[in-house]
This record gives C-alpha cells, structure tokens and sequence, in this order.
C-alpha cells in the first residue's frame, strides 16, 4: 500500500477550519431565520389569543350549559338505576332488560351479584363477566357508597366509550347503567359549541379550529370526523394540561401546517383549550427570501475564507509535521499510525501483514529516577537502535511513551517475524549511553499477525496490547505471539462479570448459589452450623471457581453488592433450618476487607437481618489475617460494630499470616480457624514435630473457639479430638452440600455418627 499518505491527510488540517467557519456561517443564518420566523410566529400567538379571548363569554355559556346537561344525564342514569332495583331478580332476563333499557332510553343495564359477577345483562354477550382489582366495578363493589358516577371511559369489553352509574341493593347485588359517549353529545349538541367553532374559522384566517376539553375530548371541530374524538397525540396532551400558548409544526393531509394551542380562561376557570391549524405559507415566502441571502452571504465567505486557507496550505508545511510527527523521535506518532491501519485493514491483499509492539518496560523508572529530559534522551537512542534492525520497506513509529510500533507487510512465515523480535532484543543488550553512566534497557516485544478479524486500528492495537499484557503471567519471557486464547481468557472474564451483574440487579435468580460446608463440633458430637460457600455457573463456560469470580468481583467494585446477596441467601437458609426444627444453627460467611471497610456496611447487615427477621447470633463472618496488616485499628472497630448486632467473628486461615497471640486479645473475634497446613501436617511429620496441639492451646487460653479446616483423614480427626479442638470441618465430615442435603445431612447424622 502507499506509504506516504502525508499530503492527502494533512489536507485534513485546512478542512477543519474551512468547517468552522461553514457552520458559524450556517449558524448566524440559521439564528437570523428563526429570529425572523419568531416574529411570524408572534403574530399568530397574538393572534390566537384575541380569537380565544372573543369567544371566551360564549364558550362559558356552552361549559354551563354542558355541565348543567351532564348532571341531568347523572340524574336520568341514577333514576334508571333504581327503577331496574325494582325489578325481581326471576323477571331480569336478557329480553326483558332489553325492554326496560329501550324504556329508559340507556344502552346498558347490567345486574352484578355481590361477587362482581353479571347476573343478568341486556347485552347477553356480558353475562358471565366478572370485575376485578383496578376496575371501577371493583372499586364500587367494596367501597360502603350507595352510588357512584363514573366519567366517561371505554368500555371493557367492547371498547366503545360509555358513561356508567351505579346503585347498590340491600343484600349488597348492585346494578350498572351505561349510555353511550355518542348518545351523550347527541344529548347535548342542543348547546351549539359546534357553531361557534365554524364562525371562527369563517371569520378568521385559520384553515381549521377544535375545541378540547381538558379530558383531552373533541367537543367541537371543523374537522368533521374528530368530533367526539379523544386526542391521543401525547405531545397536543401535553399542550392541553400545560394550559399554555403553544406554537408547533405539523402535517395534515400530507401538507406541512402550523397549529396553536390556545387555552380559554374565565377569570380563573380553565374551560378548555382552542386549537387553530394555520396555513404554513404565511412564513414560506419569508423562509425563501432569508436562504437566498444566507446563499449569497455563504458564498462570499467561503471564497474569501477558501482562499485564505489555501495560502496557509501552501506556506505552512510544518503543521504537517506536528501533526503527524513525533517532535522527539522524529517518528511518525500515534495518529499518524491508527490512519495507516485504517488503511491497512481495508486494502485486500494477498500477502500475510504483521504487528510487533515494542515496550520498554522499565523506562518508567529511569523517567522518574533521572527526570524527563534524561528520558527523552534515551527514548531517542531507542529509536535509533530500532532503526539499525529495519529494512526502509517496514514502517515504524512512535505509539506513545514508551512503545513503539513496527508494522511488517509481505512477510513469509511467522519464523521471520521471531527473527525480527530476536534481533530488537539482541541490540538492546549493548547499553545506552546515560551520560555518566550505561544503562540498560529491558524491552519486550508482542507479535501480532493480521486476520480477517481485524477490522479497524482499534482492534489491531487493542489484540497487540493484550498480547503484551500476558507476557506478565511469564518469567523470564520477552517475546509473544498473540493468540485467541488471549481474546477467549478477556470474554471469559466478560461473561463472568456480566453474569455477577445481572445476579446483582436481579435479573438471574439462578446462576449464584450458596452450597454449605458442615460445622462439627467435637464436644457435642452434632452439627453446630454450616459455612456458606458460593458457587457460580456461567452459560457457556460452566462452573466457575469462587476464586476466579470473587477476584472478578472485588476488581470490577462488585463485592460489596454480592457480598449483601450472600447474606441475605445465608438468612433464607437459616429460615429454612428454623422451619425444619434447627433454631441454634451457626451459618458462616466469608467477608472480605472491601465489604467491611465500607461506611455503611454494618447498617446495611442490620437492614437484612430485620427484613429476613434472622438474629445475629446464627451468623459469623469470616475474615483472613491478610486484612488485618493495614489499618488494624480500623478494622478491629469495625469488627466492634458487627459484634454489637449479635453476629460472632472468626479469623480465618489462622498460624500462616503475620498475626501473633498477644495481638489476637485485643482483637474483636470469637473463633480462630487453623489453616489446612497445620492440619496436613498431622499426617506429614513425626508428632514431636506437629505444633498443631499448640496452636489449639494456645487460642484456647485467651478464650478463643478452634476450628480445623480441612480435615480429611481419621487420623487427623482423632488428633484433633485428642488435643481439644473445638470443631472439625472438611471432606472426612462432609463436602459441601446443597440446601436440601445440608438438611437431609442434620436428619440422617443427629449425632457422632457422622464420624
């Protein structure tokens, strides 16, 4: 591909501004216009508003004259009511009901019995139906009224807009009267609303006007068919209960118009809302008039400014070189490099393309040690040094600080890209010249071979970076080569983190548990309690080990959240223990440093502990000695704070951290878990060597509960019991269990059976 891209990219550089100045041109056109499309607009709010004013005294006379109608068709539905309360219940067939609602001059007549059910109707079609929670039947059915009147609504099964009543009997039966939404405007189109309507749009220059209530109902309109139509359009909905003057585009009938929403007062009383449709040619000609002069005007500045950049282009070639070049090194930079394999990845070609990333790893610390000009200095020998291994056809530049990249294209197989990576290594085993001193630079090299897979720089640097991230899991290793495996180890832990996620939000109940570890306890010889143990499976992957996702968690800022899931499902066991007969059960949870160090983390357990209704006393909560080297004092209050509720605490992994016994008195704990190694070393070395015993006493005498973790053989068991351990945990007792064999565990091994 064509190396040197400079003059068309930099090309790039005179654009930008030819862009500014083409948007502050379009802006001030675009601010002029709407300034001038404003004064349009003013005059057809002015406009509006004396139009509403004019008919305001009429319209109140209609809003009075409705109101006085719609309380006498109350009235009528009320008297029907309780003229079909008269009637025998034997009498009240469909036929019969449809008589009587003729008579009456209503739609519907509906008798419900005292569970909300359709006795009898004069629309067979509804007996049967039956009313339910948030229904207005509902709502009458168990409230103490006599009567109740609904406003007008769809109704529920046939979706047609009814106005309803109802009456209630003695035995609590009741009956619903229905009249159709139509049959209502019929009853009061006698007002003559509809008239005034048609007179402003006669009188005015509006091509059309309506009349809303402030139920959102067309009560009049010169659009014939809208007429006892409920506006559904949220935007005019809004405009209605925001009862201001509003000015808007729209479309109707495929041509673009202007509608204002004018709401009509009477002093304080709201009576409903004027909407007007405005022909939109009052402004079009404006419009034109103001686009040929921002054209005119566009066109002057955009030679004069063209012009002038064209003149900058020519004479200032060293904004060229800032852009694209490292002042430093001389290199082409980090720009100029996502550019070049932008164009890369999309140019087909049959040979096989390459990506080396050097780092110098320790150039950091000479940085910092030296200062920055001394860096700098060394940075340019690197370059140097780098050049003396390249053929001219290999383009290299300067990522950032301290990487570098060579880009190697028509290369035959990856053993030449290996050579290549070997000898960057073997020149920088000669040192550099430090001033007063050699130094020697450690320098590691990620190989990365192009694929079809590789659509875009981004994901070039990205897979090459990621290579270079693995060389930590290696000693003593400076070269590798990218592979999928690295990209399949970064979605694995994407779709652990994903699935603790949507544990935490709720939206997986499935993929977390909590199996449960029995507590023996060696006196007694019965189960005292079980450690809760989390597990996870991830589709796709399957079960993943607590301490892959608990390390995931505590990275990503996620423990805490899991660590209150944990509690609360340990709270549900215990429930579950109290329900099967086991009250005193002592359930076990791991607590890590981020969770007890957060402020509110003893009153978010309180808040848990009273929503599960479980005391502290059947919880303890484990902490390693690895947190205690930092901040001792702390974390020993906190510790405080959690046995204030009750809970017990235990150290865990005990005899391998920095903890010694006279610290251990002052520290807030009830139990010491001994680590594994003491217990294996039960079985490992002669007896006069194992210091297990003494550690036991030793914890004891400052009145401390032992537990032995581990614990997988007889002989470690019989030890243990020997020498007064107070509780034995492991595989020899159990595995950990689900909650139903954790129970069935407590109902088949009551007792020292179990060992």
């Amino acid at each position: 591909m064509k190396k040197d891209k400079l003059t068309r990219k930099d090309l790039s550089f005179f654009i930008i501004p030819f862009l500014i100045l083409t948007f502050g041109v379009g802006t001030l056109t675009y601010y002029t216009a709407r300034e001038r499309v404003s004064d349009v607009y003013h005059m057809m709010e002015k406009s509006s508003l004396n139009i509403a004013s004019s008919y305001t005294a009429a319209l109140l006379n209609y809003q009075d004259a409705y109101e006085i109608a719609v309380n006498l068709l109350e009235d009528k539905i009320l008297v029907a009511s309780r003229a079909v309360l008269l009637i025998d219940n034997n009498d009240s067939t469909t036929e019969s009901l449809k008589k009587l609602a003729s008579e009456l001059q209503v739609d519907q007549i509906n008798l419900y019995n005292k569970d909300g059910e359709i006795l009898s109707s004069n629309i067979e079609d509804y007996v049967g139906w039956k009313t339910y929670e948030g229904h207005p039947a509902f709502y009458f059915k168990n409230s103490m009224l006599e009567s109740f009147m609904e406003e007008s609504r769809p109704d529920t099964v046939s979706g047609e807009y009814y106005k309803f009543g109802y009456v209630r009997k003695d035995d609590s039966t009741f009956v619903q009267i229905g009249v159709l939404d139509e049959n209502l405007n019929q009853f009061t189109q006698q007002f003559e609303l509809q008239n005034l309507i048609e007179d402003i749009v006669e009188k005015q220059e509006v091509d059309h006007a309506l009349f809303i209530s402030n139920k959102y109902k067309v009560l009049a309109s010169s659009i014939s068919d809208t007429r006892g139509n409920e506006i559904k359009d949220e935007t005019v909905r809004r405009y209605i209960d925001e009862r201001k003057l509003v000015v808007d585009h729209g479309v109707y009938e495929g041509e673009e118009i202007i509608h204002v929403s004018a709401p009509v007062f009477s002093e304080d009383d709201y009576l409903g809302t004027l909407l007007f449709i405005w022909p939109r040619n009052l402004v079009d000609e404006e419009v034109r008039s103001i686009i040929m002069e921002g054209v005119v005007e566009f066109l002057i500045l955009m030679c004069v400014g063209g012009a002038i950049l064209y003149y900058a282009y020519r004479k200032d070639k060293s904004n060229i070189k800032i852009a694209y070049y490292d002042e430093l090194t001389g290199l082409p930079n980090g720009t100029y490099l996502e550019e070049y394999l932008e164009d890369l990845v999309v140019t087909p070609t049959k040979g096989r393309r390459a990506v080396l990333l050097v780092n110098c790893s320790n150039f950091k610390t000479l940085n910092m040690t030296f200062g920055y000009k001394y860096g700098d200095r060394i940075l340019q020998q690197v370059s140097e040094k780098i050049k003396t291994v390249l053929r001219e056809d290999k383009m290299f530049f300067r990522f950032n600080a301290d990487r570098f990249v060579i880009v190697v294209e028509e290369f035959i197989s990856r053993n030449e890209l290996l050579s290549l990576a070997n000898k960057l290594l073997a020149v920088f085993r000669q040192p550099l010249d430090g001033g007063s001193k050699d130094e020697y630079l450690e320098v590691q090299v990620a190989v990365l071979e192009l694929t079809g897979m590789h659509i875009s720089s981004d994901k070039v640097l990205k897979d090459v970076s990621l290579a270079l991230s693995h060389l930590k899991h290696y000693d003593n290793r400076q070269i590798i080569l990218y592979s999928d495996t690295m990209q399949d180890d970064i979605l694995r832990k994407e779709a652990i983190e994903e699935t603790l996620r949507q544990v935490i939000t709720g939206t997986d109940t499935t993929s977390f548990t909590l199996h449960f570890q029995p507590l023996w306890n060696v006196k007694l010889h019965e189960t005292m309690g079980f450690e809760a143990l989390a597990r996870l499976h991830v589709e796709g992957i399957g079960s993943v080990s607590p301490m892959e996702f608990i390390d995931l968690a505590e990275k990503n800022l996620l423990i805490y959240d899991l660590g209150k899931i944990i509690l609360a499902k340990a709270c549900d066991f215990v429930n579950l223990l109290k329900e099967e007969g086991y009250d005193d059960q002592l359930i076990a949870i791991n607590i890590s440093l981020i969770q007890l160090l957060r402020e509110d983390f003893t009153k978010d357990v309180h808040r848990i502990l009273l929503k599960k209704g479980v005391s502290g006393k059947n919880l303890e909560f484990e902490i390693t000695e690895s947190i205690l080297m930092d901040n001792f004092e702390l974390i020993n209050e906190k510790l405080a704070e959690v046995k204030r509720l009750g809970v017990s605490v235990a150290l865990d992994d005990f005899g391998t951290g920095f903890s010694s016994f006279a610290r251990l008195r002052s520290l807030n704990i009830d139990t010491v878990k001994v680590d594994r190694y003491f217990i294996n070393r039960i079985t490992e070395s002669a007896e006069e060597e194992i210091i297990t015993a003494d550690v036991i006493s030793m914890a004891h005498k400052i009145k401390l509960t032992v537990i032995a973790e581990g614990v997988e053989l007889q002989e470690q068991k019989e030890y243990l019991e020997k020498h007064h351990c107070d509780v034995l945990q492991g595989y020899y007792i159990s595995k950990p269990l689900t909650e139903e064999d954790a129970i069935q565990f407590l109902l088949e091994n009551p007792n020292e059976k179990v060992i």
